[in-house]
């Protein structure tokens, strides 16, 4: 394999130019190499790579990880405690350094890792208060020389995001708490009164009655994701399939406006936003 360790196999011949190895494992990467003394014009590897292996797993889930820059601090969007994703970095950090471990232990660090991800606390905004909602996109501010902010148009009934507007009450968002924790919530907008809602199968819309509900996914330097956490939110059954709102037809940063869509969660950095 890359790392120079044999891989269990067999190899046989075919017919007359042509031979077959099968590996007896899953294996994502190999090298192959053999004295051709009989004119063998093809091989053909049979078994096993198109899984991936623990080891490949673990790379992409740290490489993920240290990717993010997590921020811990009293700011809404911060992280209020790193320690267990810390010392899961670590032990996923010893594995890919080349310390011997089982295909059982490598699969159960990375699944540390995914936990202590998935239990980070971000600090949330305050009940009551009005913020404005910012799309993290950096490319807006550089092509427009403003930030791109949601808000609720009155005129079709739908949110969407455009430039900023400091004075416009349509553009003030209040997060409205709907459990013990703080940890789920409403969007609420100030200036048309009406919640954000959840998935409609399309665009968003804003309602009068209680909206969509909501939670906020910390991704690094004060950045979220507005992950929807109504029942069935979740689009293929996994955590990281989840719908979250999204700067809809934002063009890689030039287009300077859009509607409010769900988007799945397999590629978090388009839909990030910050208060």
């Amino acid at each position: 394999d890359v790392r120079g360790a044999p891989i269990e196999y067999t190899a046989e011949k075919a017919d007359a130019f042509s031979m077959v190895v099968t590996f007896a494992k899953h294996t994502e990467s190999f090298f192959l190499a053999f004295d051709n003394t009989e004119g063998v014009g093809t091989v053909t590897v049979t078994g096993g790579i198109a899984e991936k292996s623990e080891l490949a797993k673990l790379q992409e889930a740290y490489d993920a990880a240290v990717g993010t820059e997590y921020t811990t601090g009293s700011d809404i969007g911060c992280v209020k405690d790193l320690t267990a994703y810390n010392a899961a970095l670590a032990k996923a950090e010893e594995i890919l350094n080349g310390a011997g471990a089982s295909d059982d232990e490598i699969k159960a660090a990375r699944e540390q890792l995914e936990a202590a991800i998935a239990g980070l606390e971000v600090v949330m905004p305050e009940e009551g208060k009005n913020y404005f909602i910012v799309n993290a996109f950096p490319t807006f501010e550089e092509n427009f020389g403003v930030p791109m902010a949601m808000f609720s148009n009155p005129d079709n009934g739908m949110p969407g995001w455009t430039y900023i507007s400091i004075n416009n009450p349509n553009y003030e968002w209040q997060f409205e708490f709907v459990d013990d924790e703080k940890k789920d919530f409403r969007l609420f907008n100030v200036g048309t009164q009406e919640y954000i809602s959840g998935s409609t199968g399309g665009d968003h819309v804003m309602t009068e009655s209680n909206g969509g509900k909501y939670t906020l996914i910390a991704r690094g330097n004060q950045k979220f994701n507005i992950l929807n956490t109504d029942e069935g939110a979740s689009n293929d059954g996994s955590a990281s399939g989840t719908w979250m709102i999204h700067a809809k037809n934002h063009n890689d940063g030039s287009n300077p406006f859009g509607s409010i869509c769900m988007w799945g969660n397999d590629n978090p950095t388009k839909s990030e936003w910050y208060i």
